[in-house]
Protein backbone atom coordinates (compact mmCIF):
# COMPACT_ATOMS: atom_id res chain seq x y z
CA UNK A 1 0.00 0.00 0.00
CA UNK A 2 1.80 3.22 -0.83
CA UNK A 3 1.71 6.79 1.26
CA UNK A 4 0.93 9.93 0.04
CA UNK A 5 3.51 12.78 0.37
CA UNK A 6 2.22 16.65 0.29
CA UNK A 7 4.67 19.04 -1.05
CA UNK A 8 3.13 22.21 -1.34
CA UNK A 9 -0.45 21.63 -3.12
CA UNK A 10 0.67 18.53 -5.07
CA UNK A 11 0.52 14.70 -3.39
CA UNK A 12 3.63 12.56 -4.29
CA UNK A 13 3.22 8.80 -4.00
CA UNK A 14 5.48 7.21 -2.25
CA UNK A 15 5.24 3.23 -3.04
CA UNK A 16 6.23 0.66 -0.17
CA UNK A 17 8.84 -1.11 -1.24
CA UNK A 18 11.71 -4.12 0.58
CA UNK A 19 14.91 -4.08 1.70
CA UNK A 20 17.93 -5.76 -0.20
CA UNK A 21 18.58 -7.32 2.98
CA UNK A 22 18.57 -7.77 6.76
CA UNK A 23 21.95 -5.76 6.94
CA UNK A 24 20.47 -2.81 5.20
CA UNK A 25 17.61 -2.70 8.01
CA UNK A 26 20.13 -3.33 10.76
CA UNK A 27 22.23 -0.27 9.53
CA UNK A 28 18.84 1.89 9.39
CA UNK A 29 18.35 1.23 13.13
CA UNK A 30 22.03 1.52 13.85
CA UNK A 31 21.90 4.78 12.69
CA UNK A 32 18.31 5.64 14.11
CA UNK A 33 17.78 4.38 17.74
CA UNK A 34 15.00 6.45 18.20
CA UNK A 35 12.96 4.45 15.19
CA UNK A 36 12.71 1.71 18.52
CA UNK A 37 11.10 4.42 20.96
CA UNK A 38 7.85 3.80 21.84
CA UNK A 39 5.41 6.74 23.25
CA UNK A 40 7.34 7.65 26.36
CA UNK A 41 10.39 5.17 26.20
CA UNK A 42 13.45 7.05 27.29
CA UNK A 43 16.44 7.94 25.22
CA UNK A 44 18.28 4.85 23.40
CA UNK A 45 21.61 5.00 22.42
CA UNK A 46 23.78 2.26 20.12
CA UNK A 47 26.61 0.30 21.66
CA UNK A 48 27.41 -1.86 18.88
CA UNK A 49 26.77 -3.87 16.32
CA UNK A 50 27.40 -7.49 15.69
CA UNK A 51 28.08 -8.56 19.14
CA UNK A 52 29.51 -11.73 19.46
CA UNK A 53 28.26 -13.80 22.76
CA UNK A 54 29.45 -16.71 24.18
CA UNK A 55 28.31 -19.85 23.41
CA UNK A 56 25.73 -18.09 21.37
CA UNK A 57 26.50 -16.04 18.59
CA UNK A 58 25.87 -12.72 17.23
CA UNK A 59 23.57 -10.22 18.02
CA UNK A 60 22.27 -7.93 15.45
CA UNK A 61 23.00 -4.54 17.63
CA UNK A 62 23.17 -3.75 21.24
CA UNK A 63 21.70 -0.40 22.83
CA UNK A 64 20.84 0.85 26.32
CA UNK A 65 18.71 3.23 27.10
CA UNK A 66 18.53 6.41 29.95
CA UNK A 67 17.58 3.30 32.34
CA UNK A 68 20.44 1.47 31.82
CA UNK A 69 18.28 -1.63 30.44
CA UNK A 70 20.36 -3.25 27.63
CA UNK A 71 18.18 -4.09 24.26
CA UNK A 72 18.50 -6.85 22.24
CA UNK A 73 17.86 -6.09 18.75
CA UNK A 74 17.43 -9.40 16.18
CA UNK A 75 16.61 -8.36 13.02
CA UNK A 76 14.66 -10.64 10.47
CA UNK A 77 13.55 -10.70 6.78
CA UNK A 78 10.24 -12.61 6.47
CA UNK A 79 11.77 -13.49 2.61
CA UNK A 80 14.60 -15.00 4.57
CA UNK A 81 12.21 -18.30 6.19
CA UNK A 82 13.57 -19.41 9.65
CA UNK A 83 11.55 -21.06 11.59
CA UNK A 84 9.74 -19.61 14.46
CA UNK A 85 11.27 -22.16 17.19
CA UNK A 86 14.83 -20.84 16.14
CA UNK A 87 13.69 -17.50 16.00
CA UNK A 88 12.39 -18.11 19.88
CA UNK A 89 15.26 -19.60 20.64
CA UNK A 90 17.32 -17.05 19.78
CA UNK A 91 15.22 -14.87 22.62
CA UNK A 92 16.24 -16.75 25.53
CA UNK A 93 19.65 -17.78 24.24
CA UNK A 94 20.14 -13.84 23.85
CA UNK A 95 18.72 -12.73 26.88
CA UNK A 96 20.22 -15.64 29.22
CA UNK A 97 23.70 -14.89 27.79
CA UNK A 98 23.59 -11.23 28.26
CA UNK A 99 22.65 -11.59 31.90
CA UNK A 100 25.45 -13.64 32.66
CA UNK A 101 27.57 -10.40 32.69
CA UNK A 102 28.05 -7.79 35.24
CA UNK A 103 28.09 -4.66 33.91
CA UNK A 104 32.19 -4.57 33.58
CA UNK A 105 32.52 -7.54 32.11
CA UNK A 106 29.19 -6.03 29.35
CA UNK A 107 31.62 -3.48 29.34
CA UNK A 108 35.12 -5.17 28.44
CA UNK A 109 33.10 -7.11 25.86
CA UNK A 110 32.18 -4.07 23.95
CA UNK A 111 35.44 -2.80 24.81
CA UNK A 112 34.27 0.34 26.43
CA UNK A 113 31.43 1.30 24.04
CA UNK A 114 29.36 0.20 26.84
CA UNK A 115 30.43 3.23 28.95
CA UNK A 116 30.55 5.55 25.71
CA UNK A 117 26.79 4.98 25.22
CA UNK A 118 26.04 5.74 29.00
CA UNK A 119 27.92 8.64 29.08
CA UNK A 120 26.06 10.19 25.55
CA UNK A 121 23.17 9.10 27.28
CA UNK A 122 23.82 11.33 30.61
CA UNK A 123 22.09 14.62 31.17
CA UNK A 124 20.69 16.85 34.08
CA UNK A 125 18.54 14.23 35.13
CA UNK A 126 21.06 11.22 35.45
CA UNK A 127 24.52 10.90 35.39
CA UNK A 128 26.56 8.54 33.92
CA UNK A 129 27.58 7.00 37.27
CA UNK A 130 23.55 6.31 38.10
CA UNK A 131 22.78 5.00 34.16
CA UNK A 132 26.07 2.68 35.12
CA UNK A 133 24.75 1.30 38.44
CA UNK A 134 20.89 1.05 36.50
CA UNK A 135 22.70 -1.07 33.79
CA UNK A 136 24.26 -2.96 36.24
CA UNK A 137 21.03 -3.26 38.50
CA UNK A 138 19.36 -4.57 35.42
CA UNK A 139 21.76 -7.14 34.37
CA UNK A 140 21.82 -8.90 37.83
CA UNK A 141 17.70 -8.66 38.34
CA UNK A 142 17.94 -10.64 34.87
CA UNK A 143 15.96 -7.70 33.33
CA UNK A 144 16.83 -7.39 29.41
CA UNK A 145 14.73 -6.54 26.09
CA UNK A 146 14.64 -8.36 22.83
CA UNK A 147 13.25 -6.35 20.06
CA UNK A 148 12.52 -8.43 17.34
CA UNK A 149 12.64 -6.19 13.76
CA UNK A 150 11.15 -7.54 10.90
CA UNK A 151 9.74 -6.06 7.71
CA UNK A 152 6.86 -8.28 7.36
CA UNK A 153 5.56 -10.44 10.16
CA UNK A 154 4.03 -13.70 9.98
CA UNK A 155 0.84 -14.55 11.83
CA UNK A 156 2.14 -17.65 13.78
CA UNK A 157 5.45 -15.25 14.94
CA UNK A 158 3.15 -12.70 16.42
CA UNK A 159 1.01 -15.56 18.54
CA UNK A 160 4.27 -16.87 19.74
CA UNK A 161 6.00 -13.57 20.84
CA UNK A 162 2.59 -12.24 22.38
CA UNK A 163 2.37 -15.27 24.39
CA UNK A 164 6.44 -15.55 25.01
CA UNK A 165 5.78 -11.62 26.31
CA UNK A 166 2.81 -11.93 28.03
CA UNK A 167 3.24 -15.45 29.74
CA UNK A 168 6.57 -15.15 31.43
CA UNK A 169 8.87 -11.77 32.98
CA UNK A 170 10.63 -11.50 29.57
CA UNK A 171 10.37 -8.30 27.77
CA UNK A 172 10.07 -9.48 24.52
CA UNK A 173 9.27 -6.93 21.70
CA UNK A 174 7.96 -7.60 17.94
CA UNK A 175 8.30 -4.53 15.92
CA UNK A 176 8.13 -4.06 11.73
CA UNK A 177 9.50 -1.79 9.73
CA UNK A 178 8.48 -0.73 6.79
CA UNK A 179 9.83 1.10 3.98
CA UNK A 180 8.76 3.02 1.24
CA UNK A 181 10.61 4.79 -1.55
CA UNK A 182 10.53 6.74 -4.34
CA UNK A 183 11.73 7.03 -7.37
CA UNK A 184 14.60 9.73 -6.23
CA UNK A 185 16.06 7.17 -4.32
CA UNK A 186 14.11 8.62 -1.39
CA UNK A 187 13.19 6.08 1.71
CA UNK A 188 10.66 6.62 4.50
CA UNK A 189 10.80 4.15 7.72
CA UNK A 190 7.84 3.24 9.18
CA UNK A 191 7.84 1.72 12.39
CA UNK A 192 4.99 -0.70 13.77
CA UNK A 193 4.57 -1.82 17.86
CA UNK A 194 3.18 -5.25 16.79
CA UNK A 195 3.80 -6.77 20.26
CA UNK A 196 4.81 -3.80 23.06
CA UNK A 197 4.42 -6.33 26.48
CA UNK A 198 1.48 -3.58 27.77
CA UNK A 199 1.07 -5.52 31.00
CA UNK A 200 4.80 -6.27 31.61
CA UNK A 201 4.91 -3.53 34.83
CA UNK A 202 2.18 -5.31 36.19
CA UNK A 203 4.20 -8.83 36.02
CA UNK A 204 7.50 -7.28 36.97
CA UNK A 205 6.02 -5.93 39.91
CA UNK A 206 4.71 -8.93 40.83
CA UNK A 207 7.26 -11.99 39.97
CA UNK A 208 9.48 -13.65 42.38
CA UNK A 209 13.04 -12.94 42.95
CA UNK A 210 15.18 -15.15 40.62
CA UNK A 211 17.05 -18.02 42.90
CA UNK A 212 20.75 -18.75 42.41
CA UNK A 213 21.33 -22.07 40.24
CA UNK A 214 21.59 -25.14 42.73
CA UNK A 215 24.97 -25.63 41.93
CA UNK A 216 25.75 -22.11 43.38
CA UNK A 217 23.40 -22.15 46.19
CA UNK A 218 25.30 -25.17 47.11
CA UNK A 219 28.26 -23.19 47.27
CA UNK A 220 27.00 -20.73 49.00
CA UNK A 221 25.45 -22.92 51.91
CA UNK A 222 28.97 -24.61 52.15
CA UNK A 223 30.59 -21.29 52.71
CA UNK A 224 27.54 -20.13 55.01
CA UNK A 225 28.46 -23.44 57.42
CA UNK A 226 31.96 -22.84 58.08
CA UNK A 227 31.91 -18.96 57.61
CA UNK A 228 32.88 -17.12 61.30
CA UNK A 229 31.41 -14.10 62.81
CA UNK A 230 31.38 -10.85 60.53
CA UNK A 231 32.62 -12.67 57.32
CA UNK A 232 28.82 -13.64 56.30
CA UNK A 233 26.95 -13.90 52.85
CA UNK A 234 25.14 -10.52 52.03
CA UNK A 235 22.61 -10.02 49.72
CA UNK A 236 20.07 -12.50 47.76
CA UNK A 237 21.07 -11.99 43.81
CA UNK A 238 20.92 -14.91 41.94
CA UNK A 239 24.54 -14.61 40.53
CA UNK A 240 26.59 -13.51 43.52
CA UNK A 241 27.03 -12.81 46.88
CA UNK A 242 29.08 -10.53 48.62
CA UNK A 243 31.05 -10.55 51.85
CA UNK A 244 32.26 -7.46 54.30
CA UNK A 245 34.66 -6.62 57.00
CA UNK A 246 32.25 -3.92 58.87
CA UNK A 247 35.05 -2.15 59.08
CA UNK A 248 35.50 -1.74 55.76
CA UNK A 249 33.03 0.70 53.32
CA UNK A 250 31.04 -0.78 50.87
CA UNK A 251 32.82 -0.54 47.92
CA UNK A 252 35.53 -2.65 48.83
CA UNK A 253 34.40 -6.37 49.88
CA UNK A 254 34.76 -9.93 49.27
CA UNK A 255 32.41 -11.82 46.73
CA UNK A 256 30.97 -15.65 45.17
CA UNK A 257 30.22 -14.42 42.04
CA UNK A 258 28.77 -17.18 39.31
CA UNK A 259 29.54 -16.69 35.88
CA UNK A 260 28.68 -18.63 32.44
CA UNK A 261 31.31 -21.45 32.46
CA UNK A 262 33.31 -20.61 36.10
CA UNK A 263 33.14 -19.86 39.65
CA UNK A 264 34.95 -16.48 41.09
CA UNK A 265 36.45 -16.14 44.37
CA UNK A 266 37.62 -12.21 44.39
CA UNK A 267 38.17 -9.01 46.13
CA UNK A 268 36.57 -5.82 44.37
CA UNK A 269 37.10 -2.15 44.18
CA UNK A 270 33.95 -0.36 42.83
CA UNK A 271 35.15 3.44 44.15
CA UNK A 272 38.02 5.80 43.64
CA UNK A 273 38.31 6.26 47.49
CA UNK A 274 39.31 2.38 47.57
CA UNK A 275 41.25 2.64 44.96
CA UNK A 276 44.59 3.06 45.98
CA UNK A 277 44.02 -0.56 47.17
CA UNK A 278 45.13 -2.20 44.35
CA UNK A 279 48.78 -1.79 44.37
CA UNK A 280 48.46 -3.98 47.43
CA UNK A 281 45.96 -6.25 45.72
CA UNK A 282 48.13 -6.60 42.88
CA UNK A 283 51.09 -7.96 44.83
CA UNK A 284 48.81 -10.12 46.46
CA UNK A 285 47.63 -11.84 43.09
CA UNK A 286 51.20 -12.86 42.72
CA UNK A 287 52.05 -13.99 46.46
CA UNK A 288 49.27 -15.71 47.26
CA UNK A 289 48.60 -17.51 43.84
CA UNK A 290 50.38 -21.26 45.59
CA UNK A 291 48.24 -21.32 48.48
CA UNK A 292 45.13 -21.53 45.56
CA UNK A 293 46.50 -24.49 43.32
CA UNK A 294 42.94 -25.09 42.51
CA UNK A 295 42.25 -21.50 40.74
CA UNK A 296 43.65 -19.59 38.53
CA UNK A 297 44.60 -16.05 40.36
CA UNK A 298 44.95 -12.90 38.34
CA UNK A 299 44.61 -9.02 38.70
CA UNK A 300 42.01 -8.07 36.31
CA UNK A 301 42.62 -3.80 36.16
CA UNK A 302 39.46 -3.18 33.95
CA UNK A 303 36.77 -4.09 36.55
CA UNK A 304 34.46 -1.65 37.56
CA UNK A 305 35.85 1.31 35.19
CA UNK A 306 39.58 0.52 35.48
CA UNK A 307 39.18 0.43 39.35
CA UNK A 308 40.46 -3.40 39.56
CA UNK A 309 39.94 -6.87 40.89
CA UNK A 310 41.59 -9.82 42.25
CA UNK A 311 40.30 -12.85 41.30
CA UNK A 312 40.29 -16.84 41.61
CA UNK A 313 38.79 -18.73 38.92
CA UNK A 314 37.51 -21.89 39.36
CA UNK A 315 35.74 -24.86 37.36
CA UNK A 316 32.21 -25.61 38.22
CA UNK A 317 33.44 -29.51 38.56
CA UNK A 318 34.75 -28.73 41.32
CA UNK A 319 33.37 -29.42 44.71
CA UNK A 320 31.93 -26.63 46.37
CA UNK A 321 33.17 -27.41 49.94
CA UNK A 322 36.62 -26.54 48.32
CA UNK A 323 35.80 -23.65 46.79
CA UNK A 324 33.92 -22.27 49.89
CA UNK A 325 36.97 -23.15 52.22
CA UNK A 326 39.29 -21.56 49.58
CA UNK A 327 37.28 -18.38 50.31
CA UNK A 328 37.69 -18.66 53.75
CA UNK A 329 41.45 -18.90 53.06
CA UNK A 330 41.27 -15.76 50.64
CA UNK A 331 39.81 -13.66 53.48
CA UNK A 332 42.35 -14.95 56.24
CA UNK A 333 45.27 -14.09 54.06
CA UNK A 334 44.10 -10.90 53.14
CA UNK A 335 41.73 -9.18 55.81
CA UNK A 336 44.38 -8.05 57.96
CA UNK A 337 46.82 -6.39 55.26
CA UNK A 338 44.16 -4.75 53.33
CA UNK A 339 42.68 -3.59 56.91
CA UNK A 340 46.19 -1.91 57.53
CA UNK A 341 46.02 -0.09 53.84
CA UNK A 342 42.75 1.30 54.36
CA UNK A 343 43.79 2.29 57.65
CA UNK A 344 46.88 4.05 56.18
CA UNK A 345 44.81 5.97 52.75
CA UNK A 346 42.26 7.30 56.00
CA UNK A 347 39.73 5.26 54.32
CA UNK A 348 38.96 3.62 57.96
Amino acid sequence: MPILIKNNDEFNSVASSGYSNEAELQEILADNPSLLKYESDPNIELIQTELNLPNTGKADILFIDSDGLPIVVEVKLAKNAESRREIVAQIFDYISSITQFTVDELDELTENLLQTAIKTLSDKSKSPEQIWKLCSKNLRAGDVRVVLAIDKAPVELVRIVRFVNDKSVLDVRLVEFQKFSDNKNKAIIVPNFIVIGESKTVVKEKRQKRLPPPEFQLLLDKYTDISENGFGLIGNAWNYRQIRNPKWPASIHYEFLNRNNDFGNEIHLENDRVKPISELLIKLAKTISPDFPKGQTEWDPKWCRNRGRLKITYPKNLEPTEIASEMKKLVELTNDQITNELQKIGVI
